[in-house]
């Protein structure tokens, strides 16, 4: 598994095809992101071709196999049950036009 044996093409090809997919995550996600617990995402095509990878560095806590000394306060059953209405759940498509 190395990135250097993609073809110039890779982006060509579907990643159902093993030796791809395996050889595009190690272009994505160096040794080192993976020895510091860096997540990817790699997004596709509804066709199975490469479109994106999104990587998300985790913080050194997820790695530990105890937990930290001071837990997070933000845990959800201390989160409302219920969104606030008042706070809009998504944005609009289009910007205003007065902006």
């Amino acid at each position: 598994m190395s990135f250097e044996n993609l073809p110039p093409t890779w982006t060509d090809h579907p990643l159902t095809d093993p030796a791809v997919t395996a050889n595009v995550i190690d272009l994505m996600l160096t040794p080192g992101d993976r020895h510091h617990g860096t997540l990817a995402v790699i997004l596709c095509t509804p066709t199975n071709h490469y479109q994106a990878t999104l990587t998300i560095d985790l913080p050194p806590t997820h790695l530990t196999k105890h937990p930290p000394a001071h837990p997070p306060t933000d845990l959800p059953e201390r989160r409302p049950a219920h969104p606030p209405t008042d706070v809009p759940q998504r944005r609009p498509a289009h910007p205003p036009a007065d902006l």
